[in-house]
């Protein structure tokens, strides 16, 4: 947008809204890297080359389900009665956090890789290219299709993505952690949760991400 600046036009990119729910993870997402247009290439050709069948230089076929490029983040526009565009407006950065936060654990754990296929995210054996531990993410932690659908999504993508032993994880926003009545339900099907922001998280106990990934890592 085009604003003054002490008398001289200047083009301006609005990062992120002091009203927005979401503003902790704007800013970690904008401190970290600002995204090139490199990478919206490099996302482009692996999904043509997904769609197509064809095998990118350096990705051998065997592994070319589990993508690692990051979510898409949506419009930076946010209205509280719309759903859909506060779920574009949150999932995305908690997405592309979590992705970050995984790559720093894995690092030095060349048996491991994180990666998404359809499901958010993944940790990845690279062995038998097989998840063992697969992640959920939603922004509502009340009663609602958005927490029914991640307990059917993640049981379905244990069985067609990963391993009986496979480890289940719901993530959600920091901010709905005092609205989340269903931690028995959850912990009974084996799921855990944790609750993020600005690249932190952690469980209702307080245990941090690689606490929870400890037999894993």
């Amino acid at each position: 947008m085009l604003v003054d600046d002490d008398g001289r036009s200047a083009d301006v990119i609005a990062v992120y809204s002091t009203n927005a729910p979401s503003i902790a993870n704007d800013i970690a997402e904008f401190l970290f890297k600002v995204k090139e247009l490199k990478d919206q290439r490099k996302a482009k050709l692996e999904d043509d080359a997904e769609h197509s069948g064809v095998v990118l230089d350096g990705e051998d076929e065997s592994g070319a389900k589990w993508r690692e490029q990051e979510e898409f983040e949506g419009r930076k526009s946010y209205t509280p009665s719309s759903d859909s565009c506060e779920y574009q407006y949150l999932h995305g950065p908690l997405c592309n956090a979590l992705h970050r936060k995984l790559d720093e654990l894995v690092d030095g754990h060349s048996e491991l890789r994180v990666g998404k296929h359809r499901v958010d995210l993944a940790l990845v054996d690279r062995a038998t290219d097989r998840a063992r531990v697969i992640f959920e993410v939603k922004i509502s932690a009340s009663i609602s299709p958005q927490l029914y659908t991640a307990y059917g999504q993640l049981a379905c993508y244990r069985h067609c993505f990963g391993t009986a032993d496979t480890k289940l994880i719901l993530v959600l926003p920091a901010s709905t952690a005092s609205d989340f009545t269903t931690a028995e339900f959850f912990a009974e099907a084996n799921i855990q949760v944790l609750f993020g922001e600005a690249g932190i998280f952690e469980s209702s106990k307080g245990e941090s991400l690689g606490e929870v990934l400890s037999t894993i890592l």
